[in-house]
């Protein structure tokens, strides 16, 4: 078995700036591989603010669940937040999708970094293979 870090966030930016930088210094000692800590982070990163921001408004009265697991073949990201969830993001940057949107950039980015990719409700889970 490998690395497993859990954490549940408020949704303070104070909080989500302080619990990512400790979530990254863990992962960077457990993922020798630069260009795979940076996809990890950045993944890492766009969800659990998206939880916050998106999914939970940055209300402080809510929290962001991470559960981030790490063997040799794969590393799994799985964030929950307390908002109302959301069933499709766009597949692509392409102008149709992001038309008159101010988000969903991020989870566009996320999905193509990913291997796997995936939403349940307010539950979104992202699988990168090492």
């Amino acid at each position: 078995m490998g690395l497993v870090i859990r954490r549940i966030i408020k949704s303070e930016l104070s909080e989500l700036q302080y619990n990512l930088k400790q979530m990254e210094e863990t992962l960077s000692k457990a993922i020798p591989n630069k260009e795979a800590f940076f996809n990890v982070r950045l993944i890492l990163n766009e969800l659990v603010c998206n939880g916050s921001i998106h999914g939970n408004n940055l209300d402080p009265n809510k929290e962001v669940k991470v559960c981030v697991l790490v063997n040799k073949n794969e590393v799994i990201i799985e964030v929950t937040d307390q908002g109302t969830g959301f069933d499709t993001i766009p597949s692509s940057c392409e102008e149709k999708n992001l038309e008159y949107n101010d988000h969903g950039r991020g989870l566009v980015l996320v999905n193509g970094l990913s291997d796997k990719f995936e939403v349940e409700d307010n539950t979104v889970r992202a699988v990168k293979y090492m």
